[in-house]
């Protein structure tokens, strides 16, 4: 019941207070009871969208403008979007990751997908009020990128386009682990890594990265073989490469791209490629004995490329078999 004084003034919430009944002059003491439950919470702050980690939620201070207010705690309870609320025993007091702050953050272990918090006042006296229901989406599920355009693993482009698809918006780039404009990328010779990192809306993030190398470097002969005036007549003439080739343009069928010369006659002769760690060769070999003191001219013809595009410097070069 409420509390009246002797003056008959009712006391602050929660208070206690004495009067005096006038039977028998006896001093009671009764307690303030307030039968009216608070207002529904207002919730001021929460989640614009979807989010990947436990959300928080910031509430109205309900005695900023009702200084009589009896208001003693929110309770809170995190339910399905259908259904209504919670069963009353499901709530339990709010608490916010900042104690300062009056709100709650939400700790339940929740699959991908809206979620809803429901939020009541409770009073002193155990009066609460109607619950406050807020949705938010949990949304753990990275983004997609791939590329769409992006230069050959072997190129002489030092501008490169990189085109790209994603499901989200375009975070940053960088290029050899340094940030750079994603649309503004130079290159020098050399090896290279591109990455485009992607975000969603709900923070998720993804990359995708691309390797390749830059060389706009002519590929030249490093070293020859035979040479001289007493060549061996079962010799095979054999050219090492500066760097890889491109393996169909230097066996050539027909007409390959190292020739034996005996005079203006070619001599028959295979010629194949082969690339053992950091040596690069292309060996072509007579399918006969070759003449004694005999002159014999090599011929660089139909000129091979390396894995860039770049075409060999052309060569060739003259010996004599003993």
């Amino acid at each position: 019941m409420p509390c009246v004084e002797a003056g008959g003034e009712t006391t602050w919430a929660g208070e206690n207070c004495s009067f005096v009944v006038p039977a028998g002059g006896v001093d009671l003491t009764a307690e303030f009871v307030d039968p009216d439950p608070p207002k529904a919470p207002v919730v001021e702050d929460g989640p614009a969208g979807p989010v990947n980690r436990p959300p928080s939620f910031v509430f109205a201070d309900p005695t900023v403008h009702d200084e009589d207010a009896t208001f003693h705690e929110f309770r809170c309870a995190v339910g399905p979007v259908q259904g209504g609320a919670p069963a009353g025993d499901s709530f339990v007091p709010c608490r916010h990751e900042d104690p300062s702050v009056l709100g709650h953050t939400v700790t339940d272990t929740l699959p991908d997908g809206e979620h809803l918090l429901w939020v009541l006042a409770e009073d002193f006296y155990g009066n609460r009020s109607e619950p406050t229901a807020v949705a938010w989406t949990y949304d753990r599920v990275p983004p997609t990128v791939r590329f769409e355009d992006r230069p050959a693993r072997y190129s002489t482009e030092t501008t490169p386009v990189f085109g790209y698809w994603t499901d989200g918006a375009v975070k940053s780039c960088s290029l050899d682990g340094e940030e750079i404009p994603c649309q503004s990328i130079r290159v020098r010779n050399g090896r290279h890594t591109f990455v485009v990192t992607v975000e969603d809306a709900a923070k998720n993030t993804a990359s995708a990265s691309y390797t390749w190398q830059v060389d706009t470097v002519r590929p030249r002969v490093r070293r020859k073989a035979p040479t001289g005036r007493r060549v061996s007549r079962t010799a095979n003439v054999t050219l090492f490469f500066s760097e890889p080739m491109q393996k169909a343009l230097v066996v050539r069928r027909g007409k390959p791209a190292v020739q034996l010369l005996q005079g203006r006659k070619r001599v028959a002769a295979t010629v194949r490629y082969v690339r053992r760690g950091r040596t690069y060769r292309a060996i072509l070999d007579p399918k006969r004995r070759l003449r004694a003191r005999t002159a014999y001219r090599v011929v660089v013809t139909a000129l091979p490329k390396d894995l860039a595009g770049n075409t060999l410097r052309p060569t060739g070069w003259r010996f004599r078999t003993r």
